[in-house]
């Protein structure tokens, strides 16, 4: 399977549900091929520490936005073997070779280039600086926006693709509202993905438009009881997202784990950061993804659509580089953070062997999922079912001398179907350093109040329900929308995305509302009444909120400020996703039927749930104003698959649950012991 021809795999990936054109349909020329035999040499992991820390009540770092010229060698895109494997290098060509925007920072990463000069031409995508807060510190961020103007678009209407493009020549957008669609491709913001702080400016607000040639001074408060965990950073300028995260703006953003967190031996385990960054370059028609080539037009981007030599496949880096060495050592358990960067597909991460199989000779200990720790910890788990934008945090360990592979088989739902595997990074085991690692202790961690169990038959808490579904197509009747729905390609109109049946608001901003929900209509419950009997556009501060979403297996779904628990009976053979655990953004085909008794009322129970859709409960506490949900295909986003809701004052007290600055004690069951 793995020594397919790219010739071969090209035209499997055409083949496959009809998804991915071969290249050649969609650019005028390819790339030229390398001279003979020209291979190139496998990097080793670049590490993205040290992580910028501080030990006072504050931590300044500065971010700036610049262009750096991505040349990686010709060899990369025999995906289908591993390069230790090959048998020749002949006639391959680069993934890519582009301008594109990167994070730069004097505070660590790749320091910014002096003023005036051209941008560095680099043979691997730098990622941004590695950030590492502590519990009750302050972080300051100085984002400056050193991008040149943005370019005006091509008719009053919108850009139109380039002629290059043969998807949608000569037509593209045109016509659609200038809000939900791409536009203003060098003005940019920042977010932080799974951070719980305020989204009021000048803290996580993806209002705020950072403009060329400005800058912005963002503080974040995070509290003395936030939890510690793998969180990230990426833009969400919105109508620029999707091909400012898509070619390579992201950076690690970790809150450190303190002594009564987790027990020692979490804490002494050798860490990596392992930041995966899907690069898409291929359109799919089916489902409305789109590669940065058709973005980058769209968007009537200069810098990278008038510079672009594209490559024929989506392909896959790992801190930067493809399909890296990293070293580990037989027996030994090292730490591996694993953050998904991806705008348009998901993956399942496992350890195999030369010919693709799962190995035996490997494990992997899931510890923690976006950002916070499972209960208890840890647990086997054979995949990490990464949708855009998760998190994962794994002790992995290999107890057997040789080559093995992160290898990632795209199988998450249609929308992120991969019709091919790729080895995302190599492993080789040398020998052992010492005696094996013991088995990891399992633990319950400390957790803050704001992630107590709302599962459990002991709280009383009043639930407030909602509905919450990606609607397929663009499916309201005002007439903006509609101008949209007519510019847009004939297979968007049936599978696009929406939240609830409406599109991010071109005038003033509108909280979501519940949706009329037909019996039959897909992402709808299948219950028999035509629409939930509550429609809400606010919730209250002091609640707990029960939320049936829908389209799941589609669309993942991410909310800005508050984790949400699954509330579902989960059947998942590979041990990710488990009952009870917490994530702020979720996506797949998960088995899920309603819990069999957590001692609460729901409005649901007799919805029949399948694998398109979970039920989860969350705290609204703390922190008022917009919180923002959507989907992180991040094309969608910018395309108007994005709302609201505000969140007001305290009008009732939830006696049920500790004060949120009262964290449960770290335990160790019984059973186990102490390390």
């Amino acid at each position: 399977r793995r020594g397919a021809t790219l010739l071969g795999l090209l035209a499997l990936a055409s083949a496959v549900l009809c998804l991915q054109p071969p290249a050649a349909a969609a650019f005028a020329a390819p790339p030229p091929a390398p001279a003979e035999g020209a291979c190139w040499e496998q990097p080793k992991l670049r590490s993205l520490g040290p992580c910028v820390e501080a030990d006072g009540p504050e931590l300044n770092v500065t971010l700036q936005v610049d262009v750096v010229r991505y040349e990686p060698p010709p060899s990369l895109t025999d995906i289908t073997t591993p390069p230790d494997l090959r048998d020749t290098c002949d006639g391959l060509v680069p993934p890519l070779s582009a301008f594109t925007r990167v994070y730069t920072s004097p505070s660590g990463g790749l320091a910014p280039p002096p003023t005036g000069s051209p941008p560095p031409v680099l043979d691997y995508l730098p990622m941004g600086v590695c950030i590492s807060v502590k519990r009750g510190q302050t972080l300051n961020v100085r984002l400056i926006n050193a991008l040149g103007p943005n370019s005006p678009p091509s008719d009053a209407n919108g850009p139109r693709a380039s002629e290059a493009i043969t998807f949608y020549p000569g037509n593209g957008f045109r016509g659609a509202p200038l809000n939900n669609r791409w536009h203003s491709p060098n003005s940019t913001n920042l977010h932080t993905h799974g951070a719980r702080v305020s989204a009021l400016s000048p803290g996580d607000d993806i209002l705020i438009h950072v403009k060329p040639e400005t800058d912005f001074n963002y503080s974040y408060d995070f509290a003395d009881y936030h939890a510690p965990g793998t969180l990230w950073y990426h833009p969400h300028r919105h109508g620029a997202t999707a091909l400012q995260a898509g070619g390579g703006m992201a950076g690690p953003l970790l809150v450190a784990d303190e002594a009564d967190d987790v027990p020692q031996y979490v804490l002494d385990l050798p860490e990596e950061i392992v930041l995966v960054t899907h690069v898409p370059m291929v359109d799919n028609e089916v489902w409305g993804e789109f590669g940065l080539p058709t973005i980058a037009a769209l968007s009537n981007d200069t810098l990278m659509a008038n510079n672009l030599v594209p490559g024929p496949v989506d392909f896959f880096l790992v801190n930067g580089d493809l399909n890296p060495i990293i070293e580990l050592d037989e027996g030994a358990f090292i730490r591996m953070r694993f953050i998904f960067s991806s705008i348009a597909v998901a993956v399942n991460i496992s350890i195999t062997d030369a010919d693709g199989n799962i190995t035996p000779d490997c494990e992997m200990q899931l510890l923690a999922k976006d950002g916070i720790y499972v209960n208890p910890a840890p647990r086997a788990a054979t995949m990490l079912r990464l949708g855009p934008g998760m998190r994962a945090d794994a002790a992995v360990r290999c107890n057997a001398q040789g080559r093995y592979y992160f290898s990632v088989a795209g199988d998450l739902g249609p929308a992120a179907e991969l019709p091919y595997d790729w080895v995302l990074a190599t492993l080789d085991v040398g020998s052992p350093s010492g005696p094996p690692d013991a088995a990891l202790v399992h633990f319950e961690p400390r957790r803050p109040a704001y992630l107590s169990d709302l599962l459990s038959s002991n709280n009383s808490v009043p639930l407030q329900d909602f509905n919450f579904s990606f609607m397929p197509g663009f499916t309201t009747g005002s007439s903006d929308d509609r101008a949209f729905y007519n510019a847009t390609p004939a297979a968007m109109q049936a599978s696009g995305c929406a939240i609830n049946g409406n599109r991010w608001p071109l005038g003033a901003l509108v909280p979501i509302t519940e949706v009329s929900c037909p019996v039959g209509r897909p992402g709808c419950p299948s219950i028999g009444q035509d629409t939930f009997p509550q429609k809400k556009t606010n919730t209250q501060l002091g609640t707990v909120q029960q939320w049936w979403i829908g389209g799941i297996n589609a669309h993942p779904f991410h909310q800005h400020v508050f984790p949400f628990q699954l509330a579902a009976e989960i059947a998942d053979s590979t041990g990710f996703f488990a009952t009870g655990d917490w994530h702020d953004t979720i996506y797949g085909s998960i088995v899920t039927s309603p819990l069999a008794d957590s001692g609460q009322e729901s409005l649901f129970p007799e919805v029949s749930m399948d694998e398109s859709s979970i039920v989860v409960r969350y705290q609204v506490a703390n922190f008022g104003g917009k919180t923002i949900i959507h989907c992180h295909f991040l094309d969608h986003e910018d395309m108007g698959c994005m709302g609201f809701y505000e969140s007001k004052p305290v009008v009732t007290d939830i006696q049920a649950l500790p004060a949120v600055n009262e964290p449960t004690p770290l335990v160790f069951p019984a059973s186990q012991g102490g390390p």
